[in-house]
């Protein structure tokens, strides 16, 4: 019954860590260069985005970089193995046991082992018209097509193999004939006591976060062009599943609105630079969220459906360059500084202190890079030597640091066409 119990409860730290690490990343890096120009009155572009995003490393919240896979590397110990919440019957029967025979509790008797992955292919078609010459106004719509795949293993030390020679010689071998036959699946097995979803690897399409943006032109000289940006972000996309370890969102079930000033700076030939301060705030909501019952804990049978959640304010400011060399071609270097606050949550079902381990780590942080290469026909559409105007953008963005943030890159293409 020990050994069961054991595997049960390394299953459970592993999934836990799982949950952790690939849910907490709300920044990314941009995969667009910011330009203060709009429509003319009357004309309107279709674009078509698609974005390769990666899940397979991150940075935690000391800044260091890790692998998603990491926290299942780790040793367990007997103290692990007896947590009274999991399981009371079992961990009271096991610790009793183990104090029994004078085990250390505090004894490593295996470490955890897995991998981890996460790949989604965004493809975003945005429609943009020309409302004046000063104002324009647009809609995307995300449709995620999403890919994760992981696995979990286990080794056992000696502690393991000698609580097992106990047992059997304490009589108990039809415990470890059940042990074994209820290995085929143990994780499994733990999560759906909590109430979870089995564990496995999926892959699926789901619709994103609607986004409305308008761009007004608020200045236009032939140094510098400023033009303020109003989006609005609709809860469109389906939240992460409180009844999964593991689930990629297609959104987080709230409204932003993100304000943002665009400067055009033309003071080299051929050359435009861009600064563009930002902000989104994240509107509060109510929504339904697995409550920890100990530090530090994702894993846990309690469901709280009416949370009081904020979600942290999201600040950025990104400095970009185009360079046109030739007729048409376009060549953006990028850089981005993004921060995130904490979020914050609230509950009266639970103990408040409860609610407040929600917000460990949600405090994120980025600098990133942006690379890019563009082909425009535009002006050759104008010269009347090109028959329809089109252009055709490749971004690639990657991160230099960041805090409880995902490192893996970038890389968007982006066809736009005029009418």
């Amino acid at each position: 019954m020990g050994k069961r119990l054991f595997v049960m409860m390394l299953a459970l730290v592993a999934a836990e860590v799982l949950t952790a690490e690939v849910l907490a990343a709300d920044l990314r890096a941009p995969f667009d260069f910011q330009s203060a120009q709009v429509l003319p009155q009357g004309i309107r572009n279709l674009r078509y985005k698609g974005v390769q995003v990666l899940g397979n490393e991150k940075y935690n919240s000391a800044g260091d970089e890790r692998l998603l896979a990491d926290p299942f590397f780790q040793e367990i110990t007997w103290r692990d193995v007896t947590d009274p919440e999991a399981d009371e019957l079992d961990t009271g029967l096991l610790r009793g046991y183990l104090n029994s025979r004078e085990y250390n509790l505090d004894e490593p008797v295996g470490r955890t082992t897995g991998t981890v992955s996460v790949a989604a292919n965004v493809h975003i078609p945005v429609f943009a018209y020309g409302i004046t010459d000063k104002l324009t106004a647009g809609v995307a719509v995300p449709i995620i097509r999403y890919r994760y795949n992981v696995d979990t293993g286990f080794v056992a030390y000696e502690a393991l193999n000698r609580l097992a020679a106990d047992l059997r010689a304490g009589g108990k071998g039809f415990e470890l004939g059940e042990a074994e036959r209820k290995l085929a699946n143990p994780i499994n097995t733990k999560l759906a006591k909590f109430g979870y979803s089995p564990l496995k690897s999926e892959e699926g399409t789901k619709l994103g976060d609607i986004n409305l943006v308008f761009k007004y032109q608020a200045l236009k000289h032939s140094v510098i062009t400023t033009t303020v940006q109003n989006s609005y972000v609709l809860p469109t996309g389906k939240e992460a599943d409180v009844n999964k370890v593991l689930d990629v969102p297609g959104g987080d079930g709230q409204y932003d609105i993100g304000l943002a000033l665009i400067n055009d700076v033309n003071l080299i030939p051929l050359t435009t630079i861009t600064i563009t301060p930002g902000a989104v705030i994240q509107l509060p909501d109510t929504t339904a969220k697995r409550v920890p019952y100990r530090q530090n804990s994702k894993i846990t049978p309690y469901t709280d459906g009416a949370v009081k959640r904020n979600l942290g304010d999201i600040y950025f400011v990104q400095a970009s360059s185009k360079v046109v060399p030739y007729m048409g071609v376009g060549i953006f270097v990028g850089y981005s500084l993004h921060y995130k606050q904490e979020d914050r949550y609230r509950g009266s079902k639970y103990a408040s202190e409860r609610y407040s381990w929600l917000e460990a780590d949600t405090i994120q942080n980025m600098q990133s890079v942006q690379l890019g290469l563009g082909y425009s026909t535009l002006e050759l559409f104008k010269a009347k030597r090109f028959p329809v105007p089109v252009e055709l953008n490749a971004t690639h963005s990657f991160l230099v640091r960041g805090k409880n943030v995902t490192k893996d890159p970038l890389t968007a293409v982006e066809l736009v066409m005029f009418f």
